[in-house]
């Protein structure tokens, strides 16, 4: 139950902000040269991708599993390309937190990953997205489209992604636990 007040609260954090983030925005990017924006949003990125990828295959105390590690990585590094290609501004970067973040938190709040909870996480991050969409709208500093939802459903994706990298679905029931 304290996982999902977690899920509750990084939610309220994301709707929360959306007043905030034109004026930070506005106040950062001045002072950051344009040819640098990407370099300097990924290195914000990047280090919740690595604090994922130090607890990639964890399991009973036995370290990180160099498989995991490096699929994380690749997934990494597509995820950036993919959602540098689509955001048109280099702050929807953030995107990428937000809702892989989000599906992230949801997947691990909701126990041993299944089929069910998977897209149960995926409707999570559409529902929060599409309300994120419709806050903007009605906000005189922001702009809503349908093509944000589309990119925050593409980074609750690669948030799912890694969340299985981590802790993969083998298909098979749960083993019940010993008296």
């Amino acid at each position: 139950m304290t996982a999902w007040l977690g899920v509750a609260l990084y939610v309220l954090a994301i709707l929360g902000t959306l007043p905030l983030t034109p004026l930070l925005w506005n106040t950062v990017s001045p002072h950051i040269p344009s040819p640098y924006l990407f370099s300097v949003l990924t290195a914000v990125v990047l280090p919740f991708v690595v604090l994922i990828a130090a607890t990639a295959g964890r399991r009973g105390g036995r370290g990180c599993q160099p498989r995991a590690v490096a699929a994380l990585v690749l997934l990494t590094a597509f995820s950036l390309v993919t959602v540098a290609r689509l955001a048109q501004t280099p702050v929807e970067l953030f995107h990428l937190l937000e809702y892989g973040g989000l599906s992230y938190l949801c997947l691990r709040a909701s126990g041993r990953p299944t089929r069910r909870r998977y897209a149960l996480c995926f409707l999570v991050v559409l529902v929060v997205a599409g309300v994120d969409e419709g806050i903007q709208s009605l906000l005189p500093t922001r702009v809503s489209q349908f093509r944000d939802v589309v990119l925050n459903a593409l980074c609750g994706a690669i948030g799912l992604a890694a969340a299985a990298i981590q802790r993969p679905w083998d298909g098979s029931p749960p083993t019940p636990e010993p008296p």
